[in-house]
């Protein structure tokens, strides 16, 4: 958490994503502390953290609330209701392809048009959007 926090001060973006696919890629969540990190994720707006860290909550849900650190989310009715919405895995959550995407999917095509790739999965999904908006006009 120090080093996304200091990446995040520092404005050193590529620390900040790969610490955040280490995380990813070291499964360190557990029932304990998903909680903790999906405020963190999404307080420091680390969009790969938060996604694999509700997948989490999501296919644990019972066991999660019933620990004492779940009380957390009492503070952020936000992410309570994105939470919700991530359990009922209802295919209208999503309003178009974009946003059905992963992180590391919207990382991967952002890059390839050169683009910004740091930021919340919804900043990541609108400039992608607006990225293929334009195209369109060019070729119109």
């Amino acid at each position: 958490k120090d080093l996304i926090d200091a990446a995040d001060r520092y404005g050193v973006v590529g620390l900040k994503l790969a610490v955040e696919t280490a995380l990813v890629e070291l499964r360190v969540l557990n029932v304990e502390n998903v909680v903790e990190w999906i405020l963190f994720a999404d307080a420091r707006t680390c969009p790969l953290l938060k996604e694999y860290a509700t997948a989490y909550f999501a296919g644990r849900v019972k066991d999660v609330l019933a620990h004492e650190s779940s009380k957390g989310l009492d503070e952020s009715p936000k992410l309570t209701r994105e939470l919700m919405l991530a359990i009922s895995n209802d295919p209208n959550n999503c309003i178009d392809d974009t946003s059905k995407m992963t992180v590391d999917e919207l990382r991967m095509k952002l890059n390839e048009e050169g683009l910004d790739v740091d930021g919340s999965k919804a900043v990541l999904v609108s400039r992608l959007g607006e990225s293929n908006k334009n195209k369109r006009r060019r070729t119109e």
